[in-house]
C-alpha cells in the first residue's frame, strides 16, 4: 500500500508542477504582451495626432481639374481642317463623366503633329549615359524619353491611328476642340521625313 500512496503523491506533485509551469508561462506571456502594446501606443491618447479632415485629402479642386488631353482612334479625316476621333475618354475613373464618345479635333495654324518613334537599344544606352553625365555635372535634367519625336504635317495622320490630343482649353465635355499637339506612337522606320 505504501507504494501506491507514493505513486499517488508523485502524480499530485507532477500535476502541481505542470499547473505551476503553465501559470508562470501565462503570466510571463501577458506581461510581455503588455510591454509590446505600451511601446506601440502612447500612454496618454490625448497626445496622439488627430486624423486630418477628409477635405485635406481632396486632390481635385471644386468643379474638377482642367482636362486638356484626350486619346482616341481616328475615324474621319476632315479635308485638312481636322479629324474625328472615337472612344476618346478623358479619365479611367468610372465615377468621372467620360465626355462625348466622339469628338471633332480642329487644326490650328500652330498645331503640331508628332510621331513618337521608339529608340533602339543603342540610342537608349547613349541617352541614359548622357543623362547620368548631366546629373554628375550638377545639371537639372529630365530623364530621357524612350522615343524620339518627329514633326509631321497634319496630312501624315491616317484612319485608325491611336492618337493623343493636347489642347489649350478644358476639353472635359467638349464635342469640338482645337489641338495644340497631336501625338502617336509609330513603329521605327515607318514615318516619312518632317515637312
Amino acid at each position: 500500500m505504501h507504494g501506491k500512496k507514493s505513486s499517488n503523491n508523485n502524480i499530485i506533485w507532477l500535476a502541481l508542477a505542470v499547473i505551476l509551469i503553465g501559470a508562470t508561462a501565462a503570466v510571463g506571456y501577458t506581461l510581455t504582451l503588455k510591454d509590446a502594446v505600451s511601446m506601440t501606443r502612447p500612454a496618454d491618447l490625448s497626445s496622439a495626432k488627430p486624423t486630418p479632415p477628409a477635405e485635406e485629402f481632396k486632390r481635385v479642386p471644386e468643379g474638377g481639374a482642367k482636362i486638356d488631353t484626350v486619346s482616341g482612334t481616328i475615324i474621319s479625316l476632315d479635308d485638312g481642317q481636322g479629324i474625328t476621333i472615337k472612344n476618346a475618354q478623358v479619365s479611367v475613373n468610372p465615377d468621372d463623366p467620360q465626355g462625348p464618345p466622339i469628338r471633332t479635333v480642329l487644326f490650328a495654324e500652330n498645331t503640331m503633329v508628332v510621331a513618337q518613334i521608339p529608340l533602339t537599344n543603342k540610342e537608349i544606352d547613349a541617352a541614359h549615359k548622357q543623362y547620368q553625365a548631366d546629373l554628375k555635372a550638377g545639371k537639372s535634367v529630365q530623364p530621357p524619353a524612350p522615343f524620339k519625336e518627329e514633326t509631321l504635317a497634319p496630312d501624315g495622320l491616317r484612319l485608325t491611328m491611336n492618337i493623343t490630343v493636347t489642347s489649350d482649353e478644358d476639353i472635359r465635355n467638349a464635342k469640338t476642340l482645337t489641338a495644340r499637339k497631336i501625338s502617336f506612337l509609330a513603329p521605327p522606320s515607318s514615318v516619312s521625313v518632317a515637312r
